[in-house]
């Protein structure tokens, strides 16, 4: 639990909501395997733990819930999701539809900057060797791609899918 209140701290100094950075402190310690796929989060604990109210817990589970990173049972509280293989099947194939739709419509609006950013991100991938830092650069990677396709709407599902998926990787 230590390692949550520090990542609590790190994230407070993002200057968003609370319930944001409970919740990002949460999806965190699942993506680095401190809270395990079905452990159960416990709403008064937790509150304690981050000194807010169970109101503002409550709604970082359903940010979670929202991205499929946390599952809210019924008489049982939020839980830590676990992806099914269907479930995986899914949102890999919801992911190439969604990526190569916006691949389509980035390319003919790239220049030549973006190509020297990629190439840049593709070097630094190289070299790392570190999971957090591969997936941080994949992410720049990407970003950078579908950025050009103008589709805000596409790339918040895009994302909530990759959040979704991120901890199995």
């Amino acid at each position: 639990m230590e390692q949550l209140t520090s990542l609590a701290q790190s994230f407070q100094e993002k200057r968003q909501p609370i319930s944001g950075v409970v919740a990002d402190a949460l999806r965190e310690a699942i993506f680095r395997g401190v809270l395990k796929r079905g452990e159960p989060l416990r709403q008064d604990a937790i509150a304690k733990q981050f000194a807010v109210s169970q109101v503002t817990v409550r709604e970082a589970f359903r940010i979670l819930a929202d991205e499929g990173v946390v599952e809210i049972v019924p008489r049982r509280g939020a839980v830590v999701a676990s992806l099914s293989p269907d479930d995986v099947d899914e949102i890999i194939e919801l992911r190439t539809a969604l990526e190569t739709m916006l691949l389509a419509r980035a390319i003919p609006r790239l220049v030549e900057e973006d190509f020297v950013a990629t190439d840049r991100i593709v070097r630094k991938l190289d070299k790392t060797r570190t999971m957090d830092e591969q997936l941080a650069l994949n992410l720049d990677f990407h970003a950078r791609l579908y950025a050009k396709a103008g589709r805000p709407r596409t790339l918040a599902l895009l994302d909530k899918l990759r959040l979704a998926f991120e901890p199995y990787l």
